[in-house]
């Protein structure tokens, strides 16, 4: 039986709900751990004997004949459930999708029926053919599939940009080597073995090395608060972790648009408790081309600059602000480095809230813009 086919069995219905935006999944427990707190272990539908994705794109002469080779396999228990879920094209879309994959056609794979199967061939695709930009958006943080965009791009470095529970299974497909999945559960384990054993051909020999490895990421501020009378309160340092998994460059105009915040969530409202952390985000345009060092002014439509501190108030560059973000190190290529110091001052009543910090990551996807001057 087609192991695409039996995966499509747990993964058919049309957009399902995505998980919750303002939290990131935990790392999975190790399989001991799992056992010991009485943890019953998910299953896994992956067949240990997985066929290679590129005997399967062989074996796709045409929809018609793969759906006559694949009817004639298919055991009545998986046919009568896919009835049950009201899913009677599951074959047309395994057999067109695997001849999209085949003939490199994203309009191939968008013309699918359910959402998850369009994201799959999409997720292939762009594997077999090596090109990112065909990858399916995350459905929870800006860009593409970070695990999609490692694969496609032969990066490894570009894993970290992944969840953690996902990044054993990315490493282990561009490694062509299981020892990754051993940490996970056991459902999860044998999910990412089967992907080892059809993918990593597909992925051939040669890999990137981005400067994405070695990147430390941070986004360190200082805020200290100048009262009207000009006296000045004990300096408030912000750190934040919200670059760790790098960041997108979305399109915008002829240039990009960074955003430093948190991937899919709102920064909280000013509160007066003084028990959360203190926060901050930027967003700022940049051209087409940047060559550091680059300054970026402070101001609601440029760098537009936000600081929570609880307790005390909130302050933005929305009005009033003065001071800049020079932009340090700067490459809008997936696995690049982009770099910076921000230095300012912003309006906060009945005072002013003197900013300075830094922030350095790597790009984990980029948008390219569609004019010439981005070209």
């Amino acid at each position: 039986m087609s192991p695409l086919l039996i995966l499509l069995t747990i993964a058919c219905e049309d957009d399902p709900a995505p998980p919750d935006p303002s939290r990131e999944a935990p790392p999975a427990p190790a399989p001991e751990l799992a056992r010991a707190a009485g943890i019953e272990p998910p299953t896994s539908a992956w067949p240990s004997d997985a066929a290679d994705l590129l005997a399967s794109l062989d074996a796709a002469e045409s929809v018609e004949s793969c759906r006559s080779r694949l009817r004639e396999r298919i055991p009545v228990e998986v046919a009568e459930a896919m009835a049950d879920l009201a899913y009677d094209q599951v074959l047309d879309d395994v057999c067109a999708g695997l001849v999209a994959v085949r003939d490199r056609s994203v309009e191939g794979c968008d013309a699918l029926s359910v959402s998850a199967v369009r994201r799959g061939c999409r997720r292939r695709l762009a594997l077999v053919a090596g090109t990112p930009d065909a990858c399916p958006d995350d459905p929870t943080i800006p860009g593409r599939e970070p695990v999609c965009v490692a694969w496609a791009a032969r990066d490894p470095a570009l894993c970290r940009a992944a969840s953690p529970p996902d990044r054993p299974r990315c490493r282990a497909v561009l490694g062509g080597d299981h020892e990754p999945c051993a940490r996970l559960l056991p459902g999860d384990r044998q999910r990412c073995e089967a992907e080892v054993r059809r993918y990593a051909t597909a992925l051939g020999e040669e890999r990137a090395e981005s400067a994405a490895r070695d990147v430390a990421p941070r986004f360190r501020l200082t805020a200290e608060v100048v009262e009207a009378d000009g006296s000045t309160r004990e300096p408030i340092e912000i750190t934040r972790d919200v670059l760790d998994r790098g960041v997108h460059l979305a399109a915008r105009g002829c240039g990009h648009r960074l955003s430093l915040r948190d991937p899919a969530g709102e920064l909280p409202a000013p509160v007066s408790f003084t028990d959360r952390p203190p926060t901050a985000e930027l967003e700022l345009d940049l051209p087409a081309r940047v060559e550091t060092p680059h300054e970026v002014r402070l101001g609601p439509m440029t760098a537009a600059l936000r600081v929570v501190l609880p307790g005390v108030g909130e302050a933005s560059s929305i009005a009033d602000a003065r001071g800049e973000v020079t932009i340090t190190e700067w490459s809008a290529e997936r696995g690049g480095v982009v770099a910076g110091e921000i230095d300012g001052e912003l309006a906060m009543a009945p005072g002013r809230v003197r900013v300075r910090g830094e922030f350095r990551t790597f790009v984990r996807d980029v948008d390219r813009p569609d004019c010439p001057g981005a070209r």
